[in-house]
């Protein structure tokens, strides 16, 4: 009969696997006790940074940023619902600027201001700000944490105010950031002045910003091509969709019939000799376009070219204009011929080339008369 007690070598091996277990388990507990972190970054379809420059100490010089980008990383709170920010804690907040996109709407200023008395674009072409030091009272958030502009690193304190989340008309999801502050340029070895009466300067130490930002979850941004304008045709039927103004049979059966006006429209083989369409019992009795087939069809460059080309301008201006065009064409046209036979008057001069020369620039300038008259009834006409 064999021994039913466990040889020690056996006892130690179960022992080792319960300890590795143990440990796996405990590890994979902490893991779910881990706070979520929902990164949001800037849309800056809508989004705007604001600078205010005191010039003479009676006005002010306002200009803009306008490249530039950044992330807010929210924290969920223990017992938070998942993909919820609402009372989501915000654990960092980061943005960087191009200072080469500073923009007064003066291209010499602007220079100046790019060069080395100001930003030194070329040398510290990055501002940029990092804070993980973010409190919230109320509805009032304070960053604190580091600015670093022209090369210099600063200790900086940021106020902002968040919004509550909203769905815009396409379904994503926004938030917006607002806040206003200011910075003593010369914290940041920006100097450079030239001084005025009663020991004023030309330009102000202190530079007050704002800024409106629109921030949505990474990977869920708002595509740009959808605050095109004009809209489509398609982008209008799809908010009706999406309002629920419309049933789905019905977006479908509004963009069918608009793409098929088109089609039969630019395609001469649809119709017979009296301009009536043949393949319309045809298109009546095919099923309903798929939402791939209508994706592929606003996305291609027949649709596009017909919702956005201008119609053509056919006012008796313009082939008035053409004609001069022309005409001096032809006059340049007839310079070259003169200059051309010029070259070779003594050949000219021995066969009385004088007045075949005259006769070969008379037709053609007649001829270039006729093409241009032509081309012009041709095109008022059709």
């Amino acid at each position: 009969m064999r021994d039913s007690k466990l040889s020690g070598p056996m006892i130690l091996n179960l022992k080792g696997h319960t300890l590795l277990l143990s440990i796996l388990f405990s590890f994979a507990i902490s893991l779910g006790t881990f706070a979520k972190t929902n990164v949001w970054v800037i849309n800056k379809d809508h989004s705007e940074l604001l600078l205010s420059i005191p010039y003479m100490s009676v006005s002010d010089v306002t200009a803009r940023l306008r490249s530039f980008s950044g992330k807010i990383y929210f924290e969920s709170p223990e017992g938070a619902k998942e993909n919820t920010n609402e009372n989501s804690d915000i654990s960092r907040l980061s943005i960087e600027i191009k200072a080469n996109s500073f923009d007064s709407n003066h291209r010499i200023r602007d220079g100046h201001v790019k060069g080395e008395d100001f930003l030194d674009t070329h040398k510290y072409p990055l501002i940029h700000f990092e804070s993980e030091n973010i409190t919230k009272k109320g509805n009032l958030y304070r960053a604190v944490g580091e600015l670093t502009l022209k090369g210099i690193t600063k200790p900086f304190e940021l106020p902002f105010t968040l919004t509550k989340k909203v769905k815009d008309t396409w379904g994503h999801t926004n938030r917006f950031v607002n806040f206003e502050s200011e910075i003593n340029r010369k914290d940041f070895g920006v100097t450079w002045s030239k001084g005025i009466t009663d020991g004023e300067f030309l330009v102000g130490e202190v530079i007050k910003f704002k800024g409106n930002i629109q921030i949505q979850p990474i990977g869920d941004k708002t595509p740009s091509y959808k605050h095109m304008l004009p809209n489509t045709y398609y982008i209008q039927m799809s908010e009706k969709l999406a309002r629920g103004e419309i049933t789905k049979e019905e977006f479908k059966e509004a963009v069918k019939s608009k793409a098929t006006a088109y089609s039969s429209q630019l395609d001469p083989t649809s119709h017979d000799s009296n301009g009536n369409n043949e393949d319309k019992d045809k298109d009546e009795d095919e099923d309903d376009l798929t939402t791939e087939e209508i994706i592929r069809l606003r996305d291609s460059p027949l649709w596009k070219t017909l919702e956005y080309a201008p119609p053509p301008v056919r006012d008796g201006k313009w082939w008035v204009s053409f004609s001069v065009v022309s005409l001096i064409g032809t006059a340049a046209i007839g310079l070259s011929f003169a200059f051309f036979y010029e070259i070779k008057k003594k050949k000219i001069e021995e066969r009385g080339g004088e007045k075949d020369l005259f006769v070969t620039l008379l037709l053609l300038v007649a001829f270039c008369i006729v093409v241009t008259f032509f081309t012009a009834l041709n095109y008022l006409t059709h």
